[in-house]
């Protein structure tokens, strides 16, 4: 079971190197495999892995939303915009394979940690691939909204930041039904769609995503 989880985003990484055939790509995959690791560690030492769900899903979703998507994508991703050298289209087309790296460790290694006994189906099949939908879907918003204020693109780019919300709020929001029982009451149809999506933009605008010179 385990073996999807931990090829879903390699794959994902394989097939955007594939596309891209750029060497400048691997300096930037290895500082983002670096910050899983080291972010990863420090969880490891400093924070107590397991939790007791509580009954509450603004609680638990603040939750995930902070160690899952928040701090991850802003942080991380905010301190590479910061201390490397090159060009705003240079940076936004970093995201994408920093962050794929990132996450390609980062999952397995929180549904490993936080796991008591057996592994669930949603653990080892939907939960990676929802994290993957919410980095497409990111790299597709912040090219977006690069090309908008490039005046390369007609559009809104409040909009792109509005969907950038929207888009790293899903997953940890399906993490918080799923932790409380309730992720087939609520989140089902919710999770197809954004399952989906990325899929279906990817398909119809490549170009976003794939053919920007990095």
């Amino acid at each position: 079971m385990l073996l999807f989880l931990i090829l879903l985003i390699p794959c994902a990484i394989a097939l955007y190197c594939i596309e891209k055939k750029d060497q400048k790509l691997v300096p930037i995959m290895f500082i983002g495999l670096m910050c899983a690791v080291v972010y990863s560690l420090v969880r490891i030492i400093f924070f107590y892995s397991h939790r007791i769900t509580l009954d509450s899903f603004l609680m638990n979703f603040l939750w995930y939303y902070i160690r899952l998507a928040l701090l991850p994508n802003l942080v991380i991703y905010s301190l590479y915009c910061l201390l490397t050298k090159g060009s705003a289209e240079f940076k936004i087309n970093s995201f994408f394979p920093l962050m794929a790296v990132f996450y390609a460790v980062f999952i397995p290694y929180n549904v490993v940690a936080f796991t008591d006994s057996i592994y669930s189906g949603y653990d080892c099949f939907l939960k990676p691939v929802l994290y993957l939908a919410m980095l497409v879907e990111l790299t597709i918003c912040l090219k977006k909204f690069h090309a908008i204020k490039k005046e390369n693109a007609s559009g809104n780019s409040t909009l792109c930041i509005i969907l950038i919300i929207l888009y790293s709020i899903v997953p940890p929001a399906v993490d918080s039904f799923y932790a409380m029982n309730k992720f087939f009451y609520f989140s089902l149809p919710l999770c197809v769609l954004y399952v989906l999506l990325p899929f279906i933009t990817v398909c119809r605008k490549s170009k976003l995503l794939f053919n920007s010179e990095i």
